[in-house]
């Protein structure tokens, strides 16, 4: 029967498989039968990364509570043993599906003995870039493969996913002009372009769709279509939408692609990056989608496993290497040129390199060096473009005031929105967010969980800005420690500020928070006086209200300002004899000054 194809259907987000990839670590050397594989689907509960649907009360308060960050493993079987699934070993192997699909682990009962990938291991680094972990992935995975029986060529898979998905998005720009397509054509027109050969059709198709009068009629007959009957029309639609939030996620990451997003935060539309066009050129004439012909299983899993196949064209090329370097250098001339930001002294360094005494390795490094530099001036300049922009931080107040809209946003999202927030009220040095970003400054992931998610340095202060979701009461365990670990590492790290200013925002604030973000500032943490302001969403959009009174008052905003108020909040804060009273403290401070 005809399906669409996937990357995933257990994990939606690419970061969660690093989860999934340390616990089958654990089973490395031993052999995927359906022993292992219920044990590893039991791990996975234990560890609290798999949640199944019935979960008694008493555990499920236990699941529930972040402090505990793996349940007994007796609970966990109990867990799994309530399930009553008729193949209890298949959902191990579902698990470990998209391991094996990306090539970071070998878990097979007819492979022997599980083993992790050097790209796994790769993969298990954070502090390795996963957007090249996964580009490299990515241009393996095809269907059909030796490894799989889930995409057959009877049923008409030919294809590398991500090659004839840069084809397509390529030829559609090339014939029609067309740059981009909403995210609901790519759940409809990329899942279903299932064999290399139907490029052609599936961009006519997407054309016959806008021309179309009822978008509606035209996506159950498609979709009926591809399936080969109608029934459970709704279902397929939704599996469809699923599928293409799923691909977008890793393509995304891989930063070949770049999203526009909506004034909510979300995916509006998808398009090529324009920083990478003459990679993705390179790739298209190497590579035309279709899925490579090996003569057995273990050719196929020494491709996948082998971290230098497949040799890029630029990898040994020295003329395309410096033909890249040459081409961002231009583009990098292009816009300092025309947007006249200044760069520091060692982005002129990197830029007046002389590419030809550079080795092959080292131009693919200094390749590296430009694109960072060339994000840091798409940075800047949407810095600018917000500084002061009064009308953009109305709109992204009615986001965080309206309760409705806090359900679509994801944590990139608010991260997102705060940062930009906080370039709109800028009168700081620097304002970095540590989000992984497309080569457009676009948020693709959420930060790291070792590092903040914003950093500001003003004049008089420095400090970070940490945001969640969070508002239940294990908001302190999941968010606040973690702010307090890492606003103590932030002081050390610059011993030369005096003064720090810490922000933690989310929707609603718990108690818990409160209280631990008192006991810090009266008593210390870590042997150091911690200084965070808590705001609820309503308080933060007063604080950047007030903020712009200030500039409009005062004809400019300066640090010392904002340092003064913050500081007036954090002297009452500490006299207070109970930290019930912080919310109200807040709200009176706020809305007197506004």
């Amino acid at each position: 029967m005809r399906k669409p194809w996937s990357i995933s259907t257990t994990v939606r987000n690419p970061e969660r498989l690093r989860g999934f990839l340390q616990v089958l670590s654990e089973f490395e050397g031993m052999n995927f039968d359906e022993n292992v594989q219920i044990q590893y689907q039991i791990r996975l509960i234990q560890y609290k990364l798999y949640r199944p649907m019935n979960l008694p009360e008493d555990i499920k308060r236990e699941f529930d509570d972040p402090a505990i960050k793996k349940i007994d493993y007796k609970k966990a079987k109990k867990i799994f043993d309530l399930q009553k699934y008729k193949d209890p070993s298949m959902r191990g192997r579902q698990s470990v599906n998209p391991l094996n699909k990306l090539g970071f682990a070998i878990a097979k009962k007819s492979l022997g003995k599980i083993r992790i990938t050097e790209l796994g291991r790769k993969f298990l680094d954070e502090n390795n870039d996963v957007s090249e972990i996964l580009f490299k992935s990515l241009l393996k995975l095809q269907y059909p493969n030796p490894f799989s029986s889930d995409f057959k060529s009877r049923d008409g898979f030919d294809i590398i996913p991500f090659i004839v998905t840069l084809k397509f998005f390529y030829l559609l720009e090339k014939q029609t002009q067309i740059e981009e397509i909403s995210k609901r054509e790519f759940c409809l027109f990329i899942p279903t372009l299932i064999n290399y050969k139907e490029i052609e059709n599936q961009i006519n198709q997407l054309l016959d769709y806008r021309r179309s009068k009822n978008k509606r009629d035209f996506e159950v007959h498609f979709v009926s279509k591809f399936f080969g009957s109608a029934k459970n029309i709704e279902t397929k639609i939704n599996n469809l939408f699923d599928y293409g939030d799923n691909i977008l996620r890793f393509f995304l990451l891989t930063k070949c692609f770049t999203a526009k997003k909506s004034e909510f935060g979300q995916v509006a539309s998808v398009k090529l990056s324009q920083d990478r066009k003459k990679e993705i050129e390179e790739l298209l004439n190497m590579f035309e989608g279709k899925a490579i012909s090996f003569s057995n299983l273990d050719d196929y899993i020494e491709y996948m496993t082998d971290i230098t196949k497949p040799e890029l064209p630029w990898e040994k090329n020295k003329n395309k290497l410096i033909e890249m370097a040459e081409s961002i250098r231009k583009d990098i001339s292009q816009q300092i040129e025309s947007s006249k930001i200044a760069i520091n002294e060692y982005s002129k360094m990197v830029l007046g390199k002389n590419l030809f005494e550079l080795s092959e390795e080292e131009l693919k490094k200094h390749i590296n060096e430009l694109r960072a530099i060339k994000s840091k001036i798409n940075e800047a300049k949407k810095a600018h473009i917000l500084k002061y922009n009064f009308a953009k931080l109305d709109e992204h107040i009615k986001i965080l005031r309206n309760k409705e809209y806090w359900k679509e946003l994801e944590p990139a999202d608010l991260e997102q929105i705060i940062f930009e927030l906080l370039l709109i009220i800028d009168s700081a040095e620097k304002i970095e967010s540590n989000a992984i970003k497309d080569d457009e400054g676009n948020f693709i992931n959420f930060a790291p969980a070792k590092k903040p998610d914003i950093e500001f340095f003003f004049k008089e202060f420095a400090g970070i800005c940490e945001v969640t979701l969070n508002k239940t009461q294990y908001q302190w365990i999941q968010e606040g420690y973690p702010v307090l670990d890492h606003v103590a590492k932030f002081m050390n790290q610059y011993p030369n500020y005096t003064n720090f200013v810490n922000i933690f925002i989310a929707p609603k604030i718990h108690d818990n928070t409160y209280y631990n973000f008192f006991i810090a500032l009266k008593y210390g943490f870590k042997s150091k006086k911690i200084r965070i302001i808590p705001l609820n969403f309503e308080q933060f959009t007063m604080f950047t209200k007030v903020l712009q009174s200030y500039f409009e008052k005062f004809n400019g905003l300066n640090s010392n300002l904002i340092l003064t108020l913050c500081n007036d909040i954090f002297y009452t804060m500490e006299n207070l004899d109970d930290h019930s009273m912080i919310c109200s403290l807040i709200d009176n401070k706020l809305y007197s000054l506004f």
